[in-house]
């Protein structure tokens, strides 16, 4: 898939290449995604991996927001807790994840000029996922993250930066503080 930019850390040269859904990878790209949001059978904490266990993303998505809230563009970073379904070695595990969002002024994704789509689509085509998790430096479309990772936005929680800082005054950690989620 070729519709985000990644790259492995803040210091390595990152490569952009963006697909629009009429280039033949289009079809491909959404059966791929497909194939990774497979199911969302119950899972047990001791059946994930020791080296998966207690990633960094509440810190890490927590830091981006407070290092990032007082550039010209603070009002349009929001902070989400959610609930994702895991790929590769978490395949199939649904977890609480930790991400920044960001509305841009042109969208990542080119839409079909005769496509009829609501103030939401517009909006969710015009915001971009930043993933600092991991160390790693992922941005992509808001609408390719979620399917990905089979996000249902009625399971997330956003938080503005002012209330970032006061979520982590009152409970003295990085999160998550309201997120309702199995593991």
């Amino acid at each position: 898939m070729n519709w985000y930019k990644v790259s492995q850390n803040e210091t390595s040269e990152t490569s952009e290449t963006y697909d629009t859904p009429d280039t033949p990878s289009f079809e491909d790209d959404i059966r791929e995604i497909n194939e990774l949001v497979e199911n969302d059978e119950e899972v047990n904490v001791n059946d994930i991996p020791d080296e998966n266990k207690g990633g960094d993303c509440y810190e890490a998505s927590g830091k981006y927001i407070m290092d990032n809230d007082f550039t010209n563009d603070n009002e349009k970073l929001i902070l989400v807790h959610g609930e994702v379904t895991g790929q590769q070695a978490l395949n199939g595990i649904r977890f609480g994840h930790a991400w920044v969002e960001k509305e841009v002024d042109e969208p990542m994704i080119n839409t079909h000029p005769n496509m009829q789509l609501s103030e939401q689509q517009i909006k969710d085509f015009r915001t971009i996922v930043i993933d600092k998790s991991q160390g790693r430096n992922i941005e992509m479309p808001k609408v390719m993250y979620y399917s990905i990772g089979n996000i249902n936005p009625e399971n997330t929680i956003r938080y503005t930066p002012e209330e970032v800082r006061r979520k982590i005054a009152e409970h003295g950690d990085w999160g998550p503080w309201d997120l309702n989620t199995k593991l």
